[in-house]
């Protein structure tokens, strides 16, 4: 049986790929006695807290009327206060708010994740919210 030059580069290229792939894994791999990665740190003073909080957003439909949601995470083990601002747009018109949450630490439980609902006159368009969050 004769080997082609293709099916030696292709075997030579599958072995390398393998043998990278187990190098970093081993890398990720955390050391004895050391943590994989440490908690995030709250930023000092008012800020986003880009490390400690986590934003998700969705529209919501409770009878006849629209919602935009935005749900907070704490994910520091200090206590946070956030001002949320919310305008959104759409054909039917602008919606604006604001609002004031206090996320409890990561170890709270549910106590570290609130939301903020804004009734909003049409679902889609275009939204844009800011946050400033502080240790509390």
């Amino acid at each position: 049986m004769r080997v082609t030059s293709t099916s030696r580069l292709l075997a030579l290229t599958v072995a390398m790929a393998m043998g990278f792939a187990v190098a970093g894994s081993a890398e990720d791999a955390p050391v004895d006695g050391q943590t994989a990665e440490p908690p995030p740190v709250p930023d000092k003073g008012t800020t986003s807290q880009l490390n400690c909080i986590d934003q998700r957003t969705e529209y919501k439909q409770t009878g006849k009327s629209l919602f935009y949601i935005q749900t907070f995470a704490n994910k520091c083990e200090a206590r946070m206060k956030c001002t949320i601002f919310v305008y959104q747009l759409n054909a039917r018109g602008p919606s604006q708010g604001r609002g004031t949450l206090i996320l409890g630490a990561k170890s709270a439980g549910d106590a570290a994740k609130k939301s903020y609902a804004l009734k909003i006159k049409g679902a889609g368009g275009f939204s844009t919210s800011e946050r400033e969050c502080r240790v509390f």
